[in-house]
C-alpha cells in the first residue's frame, strides 16, 4: 500500500475484512507466521512491524538496515516463528528474535549483489536467496556470518 496502510482480505471470498495504518510509507511486504497468530510487515519508512493478527495491536518495531536508513523490503518468519528475517537497502539480511526484536545477525551481502528475496527452510536451518536473475543461489549459515 502506498500510503502505509495495511489491509486484511478474506482468502475464499476476496472481502476486505479491516485496514489500519501501520507503517508511515509505502508498505512492501507481509508475512504471516505459521501459526497465523502473528504478522510481520516491511515498509519504506525503513522498519518492519510485528503485529497481533486478531487484535492486531503492534507487537515490535525493528529497524532496517546496518545505518537504520535503509528501506526495508522483505520479512519473513522463520518455520518455527522464532525468527523473523528482513532484508533492507539490497544488500543487508537481518535475523531478528521474534520475541524480544534484537538483531541477532546482520549479513552484508556482497558488492554487485542485490538481494531479491529470502527463503526459510524447515529442513535446513541456512538462509538462502536469490540475486533476482535466477541465474544464481546464495546459502548463508543462520548463525555464523559467512557465505557457505
Amino acid at each position: 500500500m502506498q500510503d502505509g496502510m495495511l489491509e486484511q482480505w478474506d482468502a475464499e471470498t476476496l472481502q476486505l475484512i479491516v485496514s489500519w495504518r501501520g507503517h508511515e510509507r509505502k508498505v512492501s511486504a507481509a508475512d504471516y507466521n505459521p501459526k497465523g497468530d502473528r504478522i510481520v510487515t516491511a515498509s519504506d519508512d525503513c522498519t518492519a512491524k510485528e503485529w497481533d493478527a486478531d487484535t492486531l495491536q503492534l507487537l515490535g518495531t525493528m529497524s532496517g538496515g546496518q545505518e537504520k536508513r535503509e528501506r526495508v523490503y522483505s520479512a519473513v518468519y522463520s518455520p518455527d516463528s522464532r525468527r523473523i528475517v528482513t532484508i533492507s537497502g539490497e544488500r543487508t539480511v537481518q535475523v531478528w528474535d521474534a520475541l524480544t526484536f534484537k538483531c541477532l545477525n546482520a549479513i552484508c551481502i556482497i558488492p554487485g549483489i542485490k538481494v531479491m528475496g529470502v527463503v526459510l527452510c524447515n529442513l535446513h536451518p541456512d538462509l538462502i536467496f536469490s540475486d533476482g536473475s535466477r541465474e544464481l543461489l546464495y546459502r548463508y549459515g543462520a548463525i555464523v556470518n559467512k557465505h557457505i
